[in-house]
């Protein structure tokens, strides 16, 4: 069982379609600057300082926090199964092997 914080945010995702009749406000130049450079700095501490990839970095995976509009990371991909011998085992998502860093992939 995963317990988390409710967050009362949109993604990314519906901020950037041009949905008419437009429901949500769209982004300014300096507010999309914003988003890009935190997400950035995010994905840098994940990948260099925590050695944890992402695995699925799409827009729908953001979610914009009001009011400032602070970028928060969801869906990391990682997934536990159960194998054959009953032990948990932590796999990334496999549609979303695509989306990692070439250091992180393994041959």
């Amino acid at each position: 069982m995963i317990i988390s914080n409710y967050i009362n945010a949109q993604c990314l995702a519906f901020y950037l379609q041009d949905i008419e009749p437009r429901k949500l406000p769209p982004l300014s130049l300096d507010e999309r600057l914003k988003i890009a450079v935190n997400v950035a700095r995010c994905l840098n501490y994940l990948h260099n300082e925590r050695a944890i990839p992402h695995g699925n970095l799409k827009s729908t995976n953001i979610l914009l926090e009001p009011p400032n509009m602070n970028p928060l990371l969801t869906d990391y991909s990682l997934h536990r199964i159960l194998t054959s011998a009953g032990t948990a085992e932590q796999v990334l998502n496999a549609g979303a092997l695509g989306y990692r860093p070439p250091e992180f992939a393994s041959s």
